[in-house]
């Protein structure tokens, strides 16, 4: 699984019509939404938002798509394909269209909304996504720095030490 590093945007425009595309990191729903609410506010004339995310969740892996009012199954869902081609997680593309008056059609759309995605990601920085967890443990202190020393390797940098006073 990967992650996105740093956020990536592209821009395109085909047959009169503009397609900006944003890849970035989200952890969770919330932060998904800002991102819309975000790029809503920077496009307010736009006619499209078409998105995608998928997000690691307790409960396994959670992806959503919608198409913004396009014929079902040309943007939403071509975007979507990146993210899971790149086996991505905690990550959002959204793709912004200003309608040109020329209609591109079903394949046309797909293509458009897609190589939009393809591009923001390739703008981005992708890193393999290492899941983390938090662990609390009680050594005596005697034994700290040799078992410390014995996982030293693993998760370097992550550890901290408190006394317990009593």
């Amino acid at each position: 699984m990967q992650r996105i590093a740093q956020p990536g945007r592209a821009e395109q425009t085909i047959n009169k019509s503009r397609f900006i595309g944003a890849a970035e990191a989200c952890a969770d729903e919330r932060e998904v939404m800002a991102l819309f609410r975000r790029l809503a506010a920077e496009h307010p004339s736009a006619h499209h938002l078409a998105f995608a995310y998928r997000l690691k969740t307790p409960q396994g892996l959670l992806q959503r798509c919608h198409d913004a009012g396009e014929p079902s199954g040309t943007a939403g869902k071509p975007i979507l394909q990146h993210l899971e081609g790149k086996d991505l997680v905690n990550a959002c593309i959204a793709v912004v269209r200003y309608y040109g008056g020329i209609n591109l059609g079903t394949g046309g759309l797909a293509r458009a909304y897609g190589n939009t995605a393809r591009m923001a990601l390739e703008a981005a920085r992708l890193e393999p996504y290492v899941e983390m967890a938090k662990l609390r443990l009680t050594v005596d202190y005697g034994r700290w720095d040799r078992w410390r020393g014995r996982w030293s390797g693993w998760a370097a940098g992550c550890w901290t030490k408190t006394s317990a006073s009593g």
